[in-house]
């Protein structure tokens, strides 16, 4: 069989379950994705590249060749099924045990694959995905590795997207972005997010500041004044950054704990 060729990988990209398997003496890495083909077409550019994560699966690949091993697809299923059926085959296959298998963290207490986010877009709407990569793409977010930064609490948000691990609560990422711009000394990390109120009370979340007030009349350095403290407002307009609405946010959702 020509490892070179895609022909080795199964036909399946959809979500399933799927095992690396050694041929030599039958022991098995089990996994799951969204998307099993590209998936295991990752693990093996991984492993010719000597960067893959497990070690004792990279071993034995440097220790008996690609040819020794092939992709095989245990099950197909549904995505919201992938976490339990991996549990059944990692079991099914005994690949905890270090003579059968490769796995060596329980799938129950994996928290770095699949995993579901929330994203809401800037008007506020929210929604629920598993595959992070298909949705930046769909939605011209670029790489999906910036929306993660934005789960991550490190990037305040993505083109005024706003992105969180859906098991995770909304404290613990509000508390956690807070956390991280307290620690950078630079303004960058509030991403030119800002809250703007108009002289009538009506309050506006802007991503580009700039571009907002040549829409309304405004000077952009002014309200930048406004913004730093030297002035309260702007031809009635005040503005602050979007940071210090996060701490906002953080009292009502502590008040809410309380409760």
């Amino acid at each position: 069989m020509s490892f070179a060729a895609d022909a080795i990988f199964p036909t399946h990209n959809g979500p399933g379950i799927y095992a690396i398997r050694c041929l030599l003496d039958g022991k098995v890495y089990v996994g799951q994705s969204v998307t099993v083909r590209k998936r295991l077409r990752g693990h093996r550019c991984l492993l010719n590249g000597h960067r893959h994560r497990n070690r004792h699966l990279q071993f034995a690949w440097n220790k008996h060749g690609e040819q020794a091993f092939e992709f095989v697809l245990l099950e197909e299923c549904t995505v919201g099924d992938l976490r339990a059926r991996e549990t059944h085959w990692v079991k099914e296959c005994r690949a905890q045990d270090d003579r059968f298998g490769y796995n060596f963290v329980d799938p129950a207490d994996s928290v770095g694959r699949q995993r579901e986010f929330i994203v809401t877009d800037p008007d506020g709407n929210e929604q629920r995905i598993w595959n992070l990569n298909k949705f930046c793409r769909e939605n011209g977010l670029g790489a999906s590795c910036n929306m993660t930064l934005v789960a991550q609490g490190k990037h305040m948000h993505c083109k005024g997207w706003l992105c969180r691990y859906a098991d995770e609560p909304l404290y613990d990422w509000l508390e956690k972005r807070d956390r991280f711009s307290q620690r950078s000394a630079s303004t960058k990390w509030y991403g030119g997010e800002y809250l703007v109120t108009d002289p009538k009370g009506k309050e506006y979340r802007v991503f580009r500041l700039s571009a907002f007030c040549a829409e309304h009349g405004l000077s952009y350095d002014c309200m930048m004044q406004a913004v730093r403290g030297v002035q309260y407002q702007h031809k009635g307009w005040t503005c602050q950054r979007f940071g210090e609405l996060g701490e906002l946010e953080l009292e009502r959702c502590r008040s809410q704990r309380m409760q």
